[in-house]
C-alpha cells in the first residue's frame, strides 16, 4: 500500500488543502485498531481530517473499505464526507497509478480499492440499520418497539437508577 508520505504528498496536490495541525495529524495517524472521535467547531477542518484518516486506513494500512465507518450528525455532513472520500480518494489512487515508481502489485491493489464501500452515515442511520439487522437476525435481546414502548422502557431505566445517578439526568435523551 502507500506510505504516509505518499498519501500526504498526493493529498497536498489539492491547493485548497492545508497541512494538518498537530491534533489533526494525531487523529489521522492513530493506529488502525484505535477509534478516533473528532469534536471541533465549524470550519476547523473536521471533514478534511476524517477524510484523510479514512484514506490512511484504506490506502496505507490496507483495511478493506467496507470495514471503515465514518459517522456524523447530519445527512448534509455525511453527504459531504462521502463526496470527499470518493473525490479525494480516487484522485490519490489515480495519482499513485500514474506514478511510475510503484510496483505492479501495488498498482493492482490500488486499482481494486472500492471507496464506495466505506460506511458513511449519520448516527441515527447507523443505529436504525443496526436495530433492523438485530431484529431481523432473530436475536431475542433485540426487538422493535413503538414510541410508547420506548417511553416505558426509558421510564423503567430511570426508576431503576440509583438516587445519585438520577440527579445527573436532565432528560430521557441522556440515556442514549
Amino acid at each position: 500500500m502507500l506510505t504516509l508520505d505518499e498519501l500526504f504528498r498526493y493529498l497536498a496536490r489539492d491547493a485548497r488543502r492545508q497541512e494538518p495541525d498537530e491534533g489533526q495529524r494525531a487523529a489521522i495517524l492513530a493506529s488502525a485498531d484505535q477509534a478516533v472521535r473528532i469534536l471541533a467547531g465549524p470550519g476547523t477542518g473536521k471533514t478534511t481530517c476524517i477524510v484523510a484518516r479514512v484514506l490512511k486506513l484504506i490506502l496505507c494500512d490496507g483495511l478493506p473499505a467496507n470495514s471503515v465507518l465514518a459517522m456524523t450528525f447530519t445527512r448534509k455532513a455525511a453527504d459531504e464526507m462521502r463526496s470527499r472520500i470518493l473525490g479525494d480518494g480516487y484522485a490519490v489512487i489515480e495519482a499513485a497509478l500514474r506514478d511510475r515508481a510503484h510496483q505492479s502489485q501495488l498498482r493492482a491493489d490500488l486499482a481494486a480499492v472500492d471507496l464506495g464501500r466505506v460506511q458513511v452515515g449519520t448516527i441515527d442511520s447507523f443505529c436504525a440499520r443496526w436495530a433492523r439487522e438485530g431484529a431481523d437476525s432473530g436475536d431475542p435481546f433485540v426487538a422493535h418497539v413503538d414510541e410508547a414502548g420506548a417511553a416505558m422502557a426509558m421510564e423503567e431505566v430511570v426508576r431503576n437508577r440509583s438516587e445519585e445517578h438520577t440527579s445527573e439526568l436532565q432528560s430521557p435523551c441522556n440515556l442514549v
